[in-house]
């Protein structure tokens, strides 16, 4: 969960928590998903420098999640 707004930020401090990169020039654009008012953004594309390429199998989902 999450307050709208500053979700790129959000999504490049999640991706440099999960050590899947470890400065913002690991990456090469952060898009948003979406462009309606009423249902808003609430996905984003990040594209991965050239050369880039995390070992996916290394990673499982560490988030614990209450509400």
């Amino acid at each position: 969960m999450r307050t709208p707004g500053q979700d790129e930020e959000l999504a490049l401090g999640l991706l440099l928590t999960e050590g899947l990169i470890r400065t913002a020039a690991d990456t090469t654009e952060v898009a948003s998903r979406g462009d309606t008012e009423d249902e808003g953004v609430n996905e984003l594309d990040v594209e991965l420098a050239a050369g880039l390429k995390p070992d996916w199998s290394q990673y499982e989902r560490n988030l614990t999640t209450q509400s």
